[in-house]
């Protein structure tokens, strides 16, 4: 990542946020909110194969060693 823009707990008016704000208000949000912005990977976008779940491949409470990307084919 770059210093043009850093990870925080919730998105701000420069920086990209590990959940919502609407996600990590609720009563039981997602593990992945308590989890450090620092160690979070940072992924503007990204096409998975169509058997795999984007949100779990990007999941770092999922993936323990480490968040690795499959990639796809393209014809």
């Amino acid at each position: 990542m770059d210093d043009a823009r850093t990870v925080t707990s919730t998105p701000g008016a420069y920086t990209f946020g590990v959940c919502s704000a609407a996600v990590a208000s609720e009563a039981s949000p997602p593990a992945v909110c308590a989890f450090d912005p620092s160690t979070v990977p940072f992924v503007m976008d990204t096409i998975p194969p169509t058997t795999v779940d984007v949100q779990a491949e990007l999941n770092p409470t999922l993936n323990p060693s480490g968040v690795q990307l499959q990639g796809v084919t393209v014809p």
